[in-house]
């Protein structure tokens, strides 16, 4: 239930007084004149609040009892805190929102507990943020709860003063995405590159290794200058894919993150740490753990994937031998890797940590620093995976204890990607053959396209795939001939029916929004969860009339009559083929595929990837100022509903106690495309919803 301003105003507000002009010009000083390449956002305070010294306490007329306070500190771009104290009892909910409760995180529960007791959470826009927790009734033993500091984000990183997303393309002109480099090995070891958010204040880069045991231990590979000590380890925040979908593109999802590790070996004399993630990353997050060269050989060329002052992926080349150097700043002699010169691209501030990949992509070294930029490429160093290896004799200062655990004695280990079996099974299912050529056709009589925008209204098109068995689909290929978006918020539906799509709704809806509906491009829009169908179905999709959005997909060129035909509209609100269609009459198909397999990840049955679409019914979608959800009866305890932005912010969430039918309340939120959540127990559903207001 959202607070009124005047119940807002009777919470104690603890007020923070930071110099921020001088922290911000003394820390873009030190940025100028370090070598080091991670990358500070905020200043951060040290605080000791918790429920016995700040705050109010409130007992509800329902026996529910809650406790608030509220941090401020003026002039924030956003405010972001830290316990150091986090051991909540059973039933103990925990909230973080802004002053206006657009912006909810939570609930946070006994499952947030860590051995550390050390929890960070994503930061806060805007100035002020109120930390909630709730009690039911009766109780009277929370636990343990402390907020140790709070970090005041001075470099506005939600780009509200930009109106910007989040990090996206904050890093210099001359680096490139990683989708820009065609090459297997690059494209594989990428999804084990991890961004990193630590002590509420600094930006990294780390990469996840194998062990001999391809076990998939989730250890990540960094600097020691970033995750040096233990508490920035337990503080930090792991994205993984957060990339571009395709070169130069738009904003990636960046949803999909862990919060908190442990470190488990470092040294301050050779510049790594290898840290322990907190939990083992899902399938639909495509962990890769990257394999690892100890020798001494130089590389005979080189590249780093990074994330460069936190933005999408990008990938810096050198195609010379990098040779033995030394950085210096106290660091073990002769223990780098010197980039005299990269070939393409940089690395910038938040990329430090980053692994350096040899020409049989394995990693070699993680970034220290250097000179290098954008005008300037040249020296970066590398610490050395080889120093790192064994120089010390301690488990905790070096890196063949924990990725030999088998005692192999070998200085080499390939990668392991553990879905690579599953992701190898799926098949791609088309209509359009080798022999077909592609192309655009219009509707008889009218003006437009048949398989987009057109002046006889026709706003739903679907592909029919003849399926025997079961399948699980996991992406959709829209091959686009023509988009233009009418306004900053255009989108299509993407639309998947069971059987006859004339036999009732969609089982599957998602939106996609006209920045990644690139022309001549097939865009691949991965599902939300593997979506189980059995028998013939059909994929397609719907646009808008109500601005000047123009859209059309690439057609098989119109094919002998009674020949295949596989492309249907709905006319006059009733399903024909384009073969009987009044504005048609013509065989052909839209380009159009999917990709799924006959069975789910090994380890995974269907119900832990999410229920099949037909158990759960989202409507309206678009929405102008409530979604209805109706649950599966299999939801017989509380569940937690959480809306997100397509950049991973959380706007608004929601706990509910067991009811088939939800009413989620979005009014007032901005028109755009978000992204649902729904939590019950070990399950968890997202569905992409569209706004209008």
């Amino acid at each position: 239930m959202l607070l009124t301003p005047s119940a807002l105003e009777h919470i104690p507000v603890v007020l923070l007084k930071p110099d921020v002009k001088n922290q911000y010009l003394q820390e873009k000083y030190e940025e100028r004149e370090s070598r080091y390449k991670n990358d500070r956002f905020a200043k951060v305070y040290d605080l000791d609040i918790n429920p016995e010294n700040s705050g109010t306490w409130t007992t509800l007329t329902s026996g529910r009892k809650i406790w608030r306070v509220g941090i401020e500190s003026a002039g924030a771009y956003s405010v972001n805190v830290i316990f150091n104290r986090f051991h909540l009892a059973p039933g103990v909910k925990v909230f973080l929102y802004n002053i206006k409760q657009d912006f909810v995180l939570g609930a946070y529960t006994r499952k947030n507990n860590k051995a550390s007791g050390v929890f960070a959470v994503t930061p806060v826009p805007g100035e002020r943020l109120y930390v909630e927790m709730q009690l039911d009734k009766g109780m009277e033993d929370y636990g343990d709860l402390t907020i140790r500091q709070a970090g005041h984000d001075y470099k506005d990183i939600y780009g509200i003063s930009r109106k910007k997303d989040s990090w996206f393309e904050n890093s210099d002109t001359c680096n490139v995405d990683i989708n820009c480099i065609d090459d297997p090995g690059m494209q594989r070891v990428k999804y084990s590159v991890i961004r990193i958010i630590y002590a509420g204040k600094e930006r990294c880069t780390g990469t996840l290794l194998n062990t001999t045991k391809n076990s998939g231990t989730p250890y990540l590979l960094t600097a020691n200058h970033c995750l040096g000590i233990e508490y920035y380890a337990n503080t930090a925040l792991f994205y993984f894919d957060y990339e571009s979908p395709y070169c130069n593109g738009p904003d990636g999802f960046a949803g999909k993150s862990i919060s908190g590790g442990d470190i488990v070996a470092t040294s301050a004399n050779v510049d790594f740490s290898l840290v322990k993630l907190s939990e083992h990353p899902p399938y639909y997050y495509k962990p890769y753990f990257a394999g690892w060269d100890a020798t001494t050989r130089s590389p005979e060329n080189s590249y780093s994937i990074h994330h460069p002052w936190g933005d999408v992926k990008k990938v810096t080349i050198d195609d010379d031998p990098a040779t033995t150097g030394n950085f210096g700043d106290g660091l073990d002699e002769s223990s780098h890797w010197q980039i005299y010169k990269w070939d393409l691209g940089t690395t910038e501030k938040g990329s430090s940590g980053a692994a350096l990949f040899n020409q049989e992509d394995k990693v070699i070294g993680n970034l220290t620093g250097g000179d290098a930029s954008c005008v300037y490429p040249y020296y970066d160093y590398f610490q050395k995976f080889s120093r790192c290896w064994a120089d010390y004799d301690e488990p905790g200062q070096q890196l063949k204890h924990w990725l030999d655990p088998l005692g192999k004695d070998v200085e080499q280990w390939g990668g392991y990607d553990p879905y690579a079996d599953y992701f190898s099974s799926l098949d791609t299912l088309g209509n359009i053959s080798d022999e077909d050529e592609t192309g655009i056709i219009s509707p008889q009589g009218y003006w437009g396209y048949l398989s987009g925008h057109n002046e006889a209204g026709i706003s739903v098109f679907a592909e029919k795939f003849v399926n025997n068995g079961i399948i699980y689909l996991r992406e959709a290929g829209l091959h686009v001939y023509r988009s233009f978006a009418g306004s900053d918020n255009s989108f299509i539906m993407l639309k998947i029916w069971e059987g006859e799509p004339a036999g009732g709704d969609p089982v599957y809806e998602q939106a996609i929004s006209y920045d990644y509906l690139k022309e001549n491009l097939t865009y691949y829009v991965e599902l939300d969860s593997a979506i189980e169908l059995s028998g013939d179905f059909y994929a397609g999709y719907g646009i808008n009339y109500f601005v000047q959005d123009t859209f059309a997909l690439y057609m098989a060129n119109e094919r002998v009559s009674g020949q295949l035909n596989t492309a249907w509209i709905k006319e006059d609100d009733q399903w024909v083929s384009l073969e009987d269609a009044s504005i048609g009459g013509v065989c052909t198909s839209f380009d159009i595929s999917v990709i799924g397999s006959s069975s789910v990840p090994s380890g995974l049955e269907p119900d832990e990837m999410g229920l099949p679409r037909s158990q759960l019914i989202i409507y309206p979608n678009p929405a102008s100022s409530e979604l209805t959800i109706d649950l599966p009866d299999e939801y017989i305890d509380a569940v937690i509903i959480e809306l997100y932005s397509v950049n991973g912010l959380l706007v608004k969430n929601k706990m509910i106690l067991h009811n088939n039918l939800i009413h989620f309340d979005v009014n007032g939120l901005q028109t755009g495309i978000y992204i649902l959540k729904i939590t019950h127990k070990r399950d968890v559903i997202t569905r992409k919803v569209s706004l209008i207001q």
